[in-house]
């Protein structure tokens, strides 16, 4: 029974944890059903200051940011991003298909440029692409004796089967703004147990 509880948990747990940034509603619909339909969590802003507060607040496995924008601009925006958290993989998304504003997004950090119109299978591939890299590159899954720590998910199995549900603060090289892009600084996971007995593990040196 567990495990067949375990198995539809994560069918149902997204693959991946998208903001999605433009001034445009028509756009912000047709990327975020297109990106649901495979299995992601998507969140949408209309403007780049909103944008710009939630890809602080949050972490996410990619931002996609449309460049022009009334007020804050993309430019500003992937810029701010990108000072306080260095390790944010942001693919641009914009109306504007010149070699210059390209080069210059991809200089600035920017991990990928589509171009305005775009196809939706397109941008589909690109993300699962930048999704399988990162997944390549740092661990998605920690485990110290009967833990095991989901960094996706942010859960956590302890080995004690249903009814334990935990939520992990984590924080990472991709959610802290003081470590440097492509760094293996060693991480620190907190587990706070919300069970019963509403007890509290500590989990540490579980990744360097």
């Amino acid at each position: 029974m567990g495990s067949s509880a375990q198995r539809s948990e994560d069918e149902l747990a997204p693959i991946g944890r998208i903001l999605v940034i433009d001034d445009e509603q028509r756009i912000l619909n047709f990327v975020r059903r297109g990106l649901e339909a495979e299995g992601m969590a998507v969140d949408v802003a209309r403007d780049g200051a909103d944008g710009l507060r939630l890809a602080l607040a949050s972490a996410y496995d990619l931002v996609v940011l449309d460049l022009v924008m009334p007020d804050l601009d993309g430019h500003a925006v992937l810029r701010r991003i990108l000072e306080r958290k260095p390790s944010q993989p942001v693919l641009v998304l914009s109306a504007l298909n010149d070699t210059a504003s390209k080069v210059s997004c991809l200089e600035r950090g920017a991990e990928d440029y589509i171009s305005k119109p775009f196809s939706l299978e397109e941008l589909l591939a690109r993300v699962h692409a930048r999704l399988r890299t990162a997944a390549r590159s740092s661990p998605t899954r920690l485990s110290a004796g009967t833990l095991s720590l989901d960094l996706i998910r942010r859960h956590a199995d302890a080995g004690s089967g249903v009814g334990t549900t935990f939520e992990i603060r984590l924080p990472l090289a991709s959610v802290v703004p003081s470590v440097p892009r492509g760094a293996s600084p060693k991480a620190e996971v907190e587990v706070a147990a919300r069970s019963n007995g509403h007890q509290e593990t500590d989990a540490r040196d579980l990744a360097t």
